[in-house]
């Protein structure tokens, strides 16, 4: 097997967006899937009901005298490839530039750390890729999987009348929806999409529930409404200037989506008709809370209080608590402003913008620094 270039790796992972921590978990998944040891030893690799054996030997000699405890030396095993990439074109359904980056740079090491690794004189039995444990990387890896299926999900032809998800594997999603009631709602998580997120991403059902319920949902609801009630982008926001967006700004909007964000023109557009409508439903006047990293209270400019909020205050101290945050000075102490402010100071362009490029910060942006609000109080976390 040839040596994959640095730079094809990075151009096919960006192609696919998908990154270390997501690859290593479909690694591992896959690994225990399709992977047994025979009585004799040898690693197997199973899929469609048969396994098929392979010259890769589990055992210390193997590991000393054929990897040298080195898991690349398991890509001089062609069969090993040829069977992977068999079931992950055939079986999954991934596309094979992305299999075989996969495959060299993730399933590899995965199998040597489930099955040489224990062999190793200096083993410690620990959990293996303690990383996925953590709730931080596992909020980005359920974040990825959604903006995946967003992507992938599309009308069938041109008649618009049916929705799948990747080109077919789960077919007619729009069936489980519950037109009666108001507004339209799922009845039931589709069965063919709760299958392929286990088997596929390694989901467990509560994982599949938060994709689900109130998000992707949402979205294939909103497909069936937008195309069977067809409105202009521009011309649905208020006849209120100051909420119109011009064509120039629609522009700048679809290209964060595209190419910032990766996403293709038909999944931006509905995106940012969910945004839309999102600030239309903000009320007049808002109350809005916002993280400060100060030295000292005394630091705090009433004056200009600044300009990036949330509405909800849970979210946001569960997603900034930590130095660093985008809303900090780097200061010793974290301080939570509260204020209220008319829909009237907000920014509407820049809001849009930050929550197409920040999809978890739920900003509301507001103009001139955050000048002429209502300041409520300040509480020390």
């Amino acid at each position: 097997m040839s040596k994959i270039s640095k730079k094809y790796k990075e151009e096919v992972l960006d192609k696919y967006g998908i990154n270390i921590d997501s690859s290593d978990r479909l690694a591992k998944k896959i690994v225990n899937k399709y992977t047994t040891v025979d009585k004799e030893g040898y690693l197997n690799i199973c899929w469609a009901g048969k396994c098929r054996r392979t010259a890769v030997w589990v055992d210390e000699d193997f590991l000393i005298d054929e990897l040298n405890y080195n898991w690349k030396k398991l890509t001089n095993h062609k069969g090993l490839y040829d069977h992977f990439l068999d079931i992950m074109v055939d079986e999954l359904g991934f596309d094979s530039d992305f299999s075989m980056i996969v495959f060299v740079n993730f399933v590899l090491p995965e199998i040597y750390d489930v099955y040489f690794k224990p062999l190793e004189p200096d083993y410690i039995n620990e959990s293996f890729r303690n990383h996925i444990d953590n709730e931080e990387k596992q909020k980005k890896y359920l974040e990825h999987i959604y903006n995946d299926l967003i992507k992938n999900t599309k009308w069938r032809d041109a008649s618009f009348r049916d929705i799948d998800v990747y080109d077919g594997k789960c077919k007619s999603l729009q069936v489980g929806i519950n037109w009666s009631t108001y507004p339209p709602s799922y009845s039931y998580i589709p069965v063919c999409l709760q299958i392929y997120l286990t088997d596929t991403w390694g989901l467990t059902y509560e994982e599949v529930e938060e994709l689900f319920w109130g998000r992707y949902d949402k979205h294939v609801i909103n497909m069936k409404l937008i195309r069977h009630q067809p409105y202009n982008l521009i011309e649905s926001m208020d006849r209120n200037k100051k909420y119109e967006i011009t064509k120039e700004d629609l522009k700048k909007l679809l290209y964060h989506y595209t190419v910032d964000m990766g996403y293709d023109k038909e999944s931006a557009i509905e995106d940012l008709k969910d945004l839309i409508r999102w600030f239309k439903s903000l009320p007049n006047k808002i109350k809005l809370y916002r993280l400060l990293y100060l030295n000292d209270e005394n630091e705090i400019n009433y004056d200009e209080l600044g300009s990036h909020y949330s509405n909800n205050k849970r979210d946001l101290i569960d997603n900034h608590y930590n130095k660093g945050s985008i809303y900090g000075d780097m200061g010793e102490e974290a301080f939570l402003i509260t204020i209220e402010a008319p829909k009237s100071n907000i920014d509407f362009i820049e809001t849009l913008t930050n929550n197409i490029l920040f999809p978890n910060e739920q900003e509301i942006t507001l103009e001139d620094k955050g000048r002429g609000v209502e300041f409520i109080k300040v509480e020390k976390l």
